[in-house]
């Protein structure tokens, strides 16, 4: 079971700090992840507990409710990773920078 959970939270884990780094750009990226982070723990993470009991108390002892809150917040998260852009291809200096001359835009690519 450990081994499982272990596993399991290194999965979900390790790709993080590349996708937080991707999504700000360097001026930023510091202060942007860390609010980020830190406004979702306090705001959803410290009332799931607390919600979690709540259902299995409404649901008379069942875990039903416990297990489609998981699987609904997996789809949401989900959801807007997908919308999160691609940029595994740019330097993460690249990333947000200010282009002071116009011919220093990206080629548009022939897709």
């Amino acid at each position: 079971m450990v081994l499982f959970l272990a596993l399991g939270h290194a999965m979900v884990y390790a790709p993080l700090p590349a996708l937080y780094c991707e999504m700000f750009p360097t001026s930023v990226r510091y202060s942007g992840i860390s609010i980020g982070y830190q406004m979702a723990s306090i705001l959803l993470a410290s009332f799931t507990p607390a919600l979690a009991s709540a259902m299995v108390l409404w649901a008379d002892g069942s875990l039903w409710m416990v297990i489609a809150f998981v699987i609904v917040t997996t789809l949401i998260a989900m959801a807007a990773i997908s919308f999160a852009p691609d940029r595994r291809d740019r330097e993460l200096n690249e990333i947000g920078a200010i282009r002071k001359h116009a011919d220093d835009a990206p080629a548009l690519s022939s897709r």
